[in-house]
């Protein structure tokens, strides 16, 4: 990505995140909707607006189809905001990079307390096996 995509890729996350929080009045917009990424093509015709939020599917969903029906009006507040030749169309994707990590950390939290159970003996009678082994003479 070249310094003036990711000026203008900056300058659309601002800009979007800000109209999205002051301008859009629409009730399936949650409270708190965050603008985690956003991806404009190298002739600057096209912005793809990455999302997150916090709800189940459906408001997701919701969210989404507000975002989407506001697209051209988020566009048209742009063009009075921002100094550029063209300002790119506008797509937005929910970003679920914060859910997978989430869920990464809940499977290697998983695994370390698996690793952590099976590593340390679970009662005296282990303890003893251990013991008796260690006593024991090498036989050759």
């Amino acid at each position: 990505m070249d310094y003036r995509e990711q000026r203008v890729r900056e300058l659309i996350m601002r800009e979007v995140s800000l109209i999205i929080q002051r301008e859009v009045k629409d009730p399936r917009l949650p409270g708190i909707l965050t603008i985690t990424n956003a991806k404009v093509s190298k002739d600057l015709q096209h912005a793809t607006i990455y999302f997150t939020m916090i709800g189940d599917e459906l408001i997701r969903k919701r969210a989404k189809e507000a975002l989407d029906s506001a697209a051209n009006f988020i566009r048209g507040l742009l063009m009075e905001r921002v100094e550029l030749r063209y300002v790119p169309r506008l797509t937005f994707f929910f970003d679920e990079t914060i859910d997978h990590a989430a869920r990464m950390d809940e499977i290697f939290k998983k695994i370390e307390h698996e690793r952590s159970a099976n590593s340390r003996p679970d009662n005296a009678e282990n303890n003893d096996k251990i013991n008796e082994e260690e006593k024991k003479p090498e036989t050759k």
